[in-house]
């Protein structure tokens, strides 16, 4: 028989941001738990909402299957003397098990006959386990800032208030967090009547419902999302998924409204607007047909109001004053040019050790400028945007909206006169910000960027500050992944050796680059593999002739080699040249291959299809056609095993067997390690 289990525990507010991923913790822990301890069970929702964390477990099986365990004892010729009686091996084992020898029953083996200890385990029920199941789950939830409360040293991400569990309409005894269990809830803390009592697990979802409580995030989510577009009209919503799902792990019961602000803060960018209204007030801006910034805005209250206009004015009111205090920030910003600017950073510290912004924008410039050449970047542009890109950090509006740095340089930047492509270029140089963020559009911004995030690289891996961890203060995996986007994603015709040797220079050639090399090189890893190229097509890649330095290079090698391994050539391919990395390995070869040993001819025809596939390899227009060419050299491989016995009892004639398939291996590894491959 099944059942239907709700557990729900009430908190403090959770934080918004992070209750997403608790909800998803907690089902994925208990679905864990009770596969670990062999429950039966269906179908596990999990709830959140500002002040909850709940599952429903659909079909939870009553008890633990029945087991049977068994023990082996004693060879029998070991536990029975002569006269058949129990030595002192039989004697212990039975009293181990607990039973008397008689008790016990015989297994027989092809290596003889045994004692053997048989017991009979009823499953455990249920609702025995899943208190000390929850315990466990719960106590691993957590976020980087626990919270202690009362007198006891019990931590979770926010105090807890009250629990429930119910295994259908019983109540499961338990206690976690320091309350025990019961079938009260509680409902929204302005709207509902307080509490209520659950009479079965099944009706959790419309009890909460009476409380003015939607339990589901994603149903919130919907309900917003179809207010807003209402509420729009024939305004378009600036849509923004983040801070959708935040309010939505904002309220229990959202309801939106709309409000408007003087249409003479229009007048500034924006970006100042829509930070204003979405970062720090969390509410959606709006767009007309034009695609202009309406001056409305979208709030989602927490609460069926019985006066909305009310409710309205008020967040009007909240609204101004922040528009305002953008409205200054601007009209003082621009009473000083960018330019003059840049000696303010040398105040601002970038890191101890390595210095000032100001210090770091010149480290910029130089390795920025360097780059240009070989991309096609204007190198006056580039020069001029990595001057000033680093210069909004001392404005007004920047140190107040800190999420608008670069995007304030470069509005100061037009207004300053400087050329578009300038302004640009330092507005995208913080490009990409985040996986699916775009890259810079500007071949100069690209320069910026890389030049940016390299420095940040090289300098904080010279004074020994790498990532550790979950810990990653500067950033450093994102701007590797960074570098290796904008290349990439604009084929960019740059090599990491050029990139970290401008930045080496910049750093005065103080720090080494090859443990930055190796960490981008891991990082381009984990690009490729989260892009579902199979680990072991990447591992290929990386292991031909030269390693990684041209990203396009490899990419393009990535590429070929992705689709060359699913052909049969391809499958031929990597199980010779498996077979030929495992003799090279267990042998050291001779340096060159000498025609006059060939004894067999199809050495001799190996050979001339390794000259003929050099050669035309050469001229070859891409990696594809480079496999091709060496995929017809395959007929020439297998007669080569078939008919040459490589380790000849003539060590003159095993070296040039060995220096020959070595030759061959070293044609394969100008595309990349085929012996990676997998079938």
């Amino acid at each position: 028989m099944s059942h239907t289990f709700l557990f729900e525990l009430g908190t403090e507010e959770l934080p918004p941001l992070q209750l997403r991923g608790l909800r998803d913790a907690l089902v994925a822990g208990f679905t864990n738990a009770l596969d670990d301890n062999a429950l039966g069970h269906g179908d596990i929702r999990g709830y959140a909402t500002p002040r909850r964390l709940a599952l429903l477990v659909n079909d939870l099986a009553a008890a633990q299957p029945d087991t049977q365990s068994e023990r082996r004892g004693p060879k029998v010729d070991v536990a029975f003397d002569a006269a058949g009686n129990p030595t002192k091996a039989a004697s212990g084992f039975a009293a181990s098990c607990g039973v008397d020898v008689a008790d016990l029953d015989r297994m027989k083996t092809d290596k003889g006959e045994w004692l053997l200890f048989r017991e009979d385990r009823p499953g455990r029920q249920s609702k025995e386990l899943l208190p000390s199941l929850l315990r466990e789950v719960v106590g691993k939830l957590g976020t980087e800032r626990m919270m202690r409360w009362g007198s006891t040293r019990t931590e979770f991400v926010r105090p807890a208030q009250w629990l429930v569990m119910l295994l259908d309409d019983e109540i499961v005894e338990g206690n976690i967090l320091g309350h025990a269990s019961g079938r009260t809830t509680r409902g929204h803390r302005f709207m509902g009547a307080g509490t209520a009592e659950i009479s079965i697990a099944n009706d959790y979802i419309e009890v909460l419902r009476q409380l003015k409580v939607v339990a589901d995030q994603d149903d919130r989510s919907d309900i917003i999302e179809a207010q807003l577009l209402k509420a729009a009209g024939d305004d378009q919503l600036n849509e923004n998924p983040a801070l959708l799902d935040e309010v939505a792990a904002l309220t229990e019961w959202p309801v939106v409204l709309r409000g408007d602000f003087p249409a003479q803060f229009l007048e500034l960018p924006d970006e100042v607007l829509i930070s204003a209204m979405e970062k720090h007030q969390r509410y959606f801006a709006l767009r007309r047909a034009d695609g202009s910034l309406a001056p409305s805005f979208l709030m989602i209250a927490n609460l069926d109001s019985s006066n909305p206009s009310q409710v309205i004015l008020g967040n009007e009111r909240v609204i101004r004053p922040r528009l305002a205090d953008g409205e200054f920030f601007w009209n003082a910003d621009t009473q000083t040019r960018l330019s003059d600017r840049v000696s303010q950073l040398g105040s601002l510290v970038f890191q101890a050790t390595l210095g000032s912004y100001e210090q770091k924008t010149r480290r910029i410039q130089h390795i920025a400028t360097a780059l240009a050449s070989g991309v096609g970047a204007d190198k006056t542009t580039t020069a001029r945007a990595a001057e000033l890109c680093k210069a909004d950090l001392v404005t007004d509006m920047v140190i107040e909206f800190t999420d608008l740095q670069g995007i304030m340089g470069g509005h100061y930047a037009r207004h300053d006169g400087e050329s578009q492509a300038v302004a640009e270029a330092i507005t995208q140089h913080y490009r990409p910000t985040g996986a699916g963020s775009p890259v810079p559009d500007s071949i100069e911004g690209c320069c910026v960027a890389i030049a940016d995030k390299a420095d940040n690289l090289v300098g904080l891996f010279g004074i020994g500050e790498p990532p550790t961890g979950s810990r990653d203060p500067f950033g450093l995996r994102r701007a590797a992944l960074g570098v290796v986007r904008i290349v990439l994603e604009r084929e960019l015709p740059l090599s990491l050796g050029e990139i970290f040797e401008a930045a080496s220079t910049a750093h005065d050639g103080q720090f080494e680059t090859q443990s930055v090399l190796d960490y981008l090189i891991d990082r381009l890893r984990y690009y490729y593999v989260d892009r579902g190229i199979a680990v072991d097509v990447v591992n290929a890649a990386f292991g031909a002739a030269g390693g990684v330095n041209s990203l396009l290079d490899t990419d393009a090698r990535v590429q070929a080699l992705d689709q060359f391994r699913q052909s049969a050539a391809g499958k031929a391919a990597a199980a010779s040249n498996k077979r030929v990395a495992n003799i090279l390995s267990r042998t050291e070869t001779a340096s060159t291959v000498n025609a006059d040993r060939f004894e067999e001819a199809a050495e001799r025809e190996l050979s001339a299809q390794i000259d003929e596939a050099r050669s035309r390899i050469e001229s070859a227009n891409d990696y594809r056609e480079r496999l091709a060419i060496l995929a017809g050299m395959q007929p020439a491989l297998d007669r080569f095993f078939e008919d040459v016995m490589v380790m000849a009892d003539d060590d003159a004639v095993r070296d040039n067997r060995l220096a020959l398939l070595q030759s061959a291996r070293a044609l394969f590894l100008t595309v990349g390690d085929l012996s990676e491959l997998q079938g």
